[in-house]
């Protein structure tokens, strides 16, 4: 909103969210002493799954779908299994503030809401990009504020 862009301290927190970003963005796979610096919630964004695994950070991409030109990014993508098998888990990194006195379970809701759209337009970019099926993509918000993992629809 206009609110937020002009309010006061917009600057320092688009700042943090952009720090925020490069550091997450930085680590391909978390070795077990970066792990352990990570909320709980986080390590399995950054633990190397056993299994086949690939990973996408900070992809940006562009599609045309249902008559629009989408541009967008990516912030982390993890790539599990081969073949028939294979599935994807977008991971959105979120830096936004709780409201005074909003609990972590209405923060967590409200931005679940807030960025529900964003979410299913990247799952269906994912679906086109790489020919997963969007059963196959799941979607989940890493909401710094919290250390929460937000696994959304």
């Amino acid at each position: 909103t206009l609110a937020t862009l002009f309010a006061a301290d917009y600057g320092e927190a688009a700042e943090h969210g952009t720090a925020v970003h490069a550091a997450y963005a930085a680590i391909e796979w978390a070795d077990a002493e970066t792990l352990a610096r990570l909320p709980p919630a986080f390590r399995p964004a950054f633990a190397r799954p056993d299994e086949a695994a690939s990973v996408w950070r900070e992809r940006a991409y562009e599609l045309f779908a249902d008559g629009d030109w989408e541009t967008g990014q990516f912030d982390r993508v993890v790539f599990r299994g081969e073949g028939a098998e294979r599935t994807a888990v977008i991971y959105d990194f979120k830096t936004n503030a709780r409201r005074e006195g909003e609990s972590v379970e209405r923060f967590e809701a409200r931005l679940s809401a807030t960025y529900a759209g964003q979410l299913r337009r990247y799952r269906r970019a994912l679906a086109a990009l790489t020919g997963l099926t969007p059963a196959r993509i799941e979607t989940v918000l890493l909401l710094e504020n919290t250390g929460s993992a937000v696994k959304t629809a």
